[in-house]
């Protein structure tokens, strides 16, 4: 959980906020959560069920849950379901800055929070975006995750034992 974060005033009234003043007061207020809540981080890419948005803002699940597509709708925000994360492609430059030094220490901290989420949806486009800005090593060849169908490469060790007492009881 960070300390502080920031909400420059065009918030209110940039081509991005009027768009979100289109969606209605609901959909401003979740823009304003996704940028402050406890779970949120510098990168803007972060784990945040809507179960925890409908419990912040003290509206129910489908409320939450219709007011995150609005958001959504205007690029504010981009939203995985499955993963239940939230990726707010512009608030790294807001809270960290456009770019940081080779030397700034923040550099280490934003690999350490985007290589959390190595098998998001959004790394990539994090990446991407933020690459040269922020100094960001090539991307972990890692971040593709295994299907759950699909079988391991050999059998663990004590599947194997018990293949082969199956295999010795069947021939007695």
């Amino acid at each position: 959980m960070r300390d502080y974060s920031k909400v420059a005033p065009a918030f209110w009234t940039g081509d991005t906020g009027r768009r979100l003043r289109a969606g209605g007061p609901d959909c401003q207020l979740l823009a304003l959560f996704l940028l402050t809540n406890p779970s949120a981080n510098m990168i803007g890419l972060y784990h945040l069920p809507v179960e925890m948005i409908a419990l912040y803002l003290g509206s129910t699940l489908e409320g939450a849950s219709k007011a995150l597509r609005r958001v959504c709708a205007t690029g504010f925000a981009f939203h995985d379901p499955i993963r239940e994360e939230v990726y707010v492609p512009q608030m790294a430059a807001h809270q960290i800055g456009a770019t940081l030094s080779l030397l700034d220490k923040r550099v280490k901290g934003v690999v350490r929070e985007l290589n959390n989420f190595r098998k998001s949806a959004f790394y990539m486009d994090f990446h991407e975006r933020y690459r040269e800005a922020y100094h960001l090593p090539e991307p972990c060849c890692c971040r593709q995750e295994a299907s759950p169908l699909e079988a391991p490469s050999k059998p663990l060790r004590s599947q194997e034992q018990e293949q082969e007492q199956e295999q010795e009881q069947e021939e007695c």
